[in-house]
């Protein structure tokens, strides 16, 4: 009765190896300092807003990474600030004002973010 428990331990130790071996490279790095700001430091411009959205999925400094990228991508973007704190992320735009919060929060939902206008306070 032994033999075959030891065997199917072996059996399983030896797939999990195989399955960790295998596994492949995370496509992400998370970054010490990803150099993303967290605030706007810019006054809004006449004719602009600030646009602010909340993003879901986001958990690290590489995330927060390609949400700003992906902001900065949008036409009219003068500057974009995103902060992190427990798995959401507060991304924030200056654009036109005929730049809407949809739009971005559009922008901003892709792999696992999801991304909605933010209530306004």
């Amino acid at each position: 009765m032994k033999t075959p428990l030891l065997l199917l331990v072996a059996l399983a130790a030896a797939a999990a190896a195989y399955l960790a071996w295998s596994a492949p490279e995370r496509d992400y790095q998370p970054l010490a300092d990803a150099g993303v700001p967290s605030v706007l430091t810019l006054a809004t411009p006449a004719g602009s807003v600030v646009r602010r959205l909340e993003v879901e999925g986001p958990c690290c400094d590489g995330c927060c990474e390609k949400l700003y990228a992906a902001l900065m991508e949008v036409e009219g973007v003068t500057q974009a600030a995103v902060r992190l704190d427990a798995g959401r992320a507060t991304a924030e735009a200056i654009v036109p004002q005929a730049v809407g919060a949809a739009e971005l929060a559009a922008r901003l939902t892709f792999d696992k973010y999801r991304a909605r206008p933010a209530a306004p306070h």
